[in-house]
């Protein structure tokens, strides 16, 4: 019989199996995983970097006839 997702439990159960889970998946091997993955351990942009393709190319700085400085100058 399926649920749907909603199951009646109640807020000390919900904790047993909150804590069961948080436990299994915040380990310090998958903590640091993590930030070597997002290459903040042992500081590297390029692991990042690598895997981003620029496809948005910002415009040439000279070309733009309008100042950005709307804001200062108004």
């Amino acid at each position: 019989m399926a649920t749907g997702g909603l199951v009646k439990m109640s807020k000390r159960e919900f904790y047993g199996l909150f804590r069961r889970a948080f436990e299994s998946a915040f380990t310090e091997k998958n903590i640091l995983s993590a930030w070597m993955q997002a290459g903040l351990q042992l500081f590297d942009p390029q692991v990042v970097l690598t895997r981003i393709s620029p496809t948005n190319q910002r415009p040439s700085t000279g070309t733009s006839k309008s100042s950005g400085s709307s804001i200062l100058n108004p």
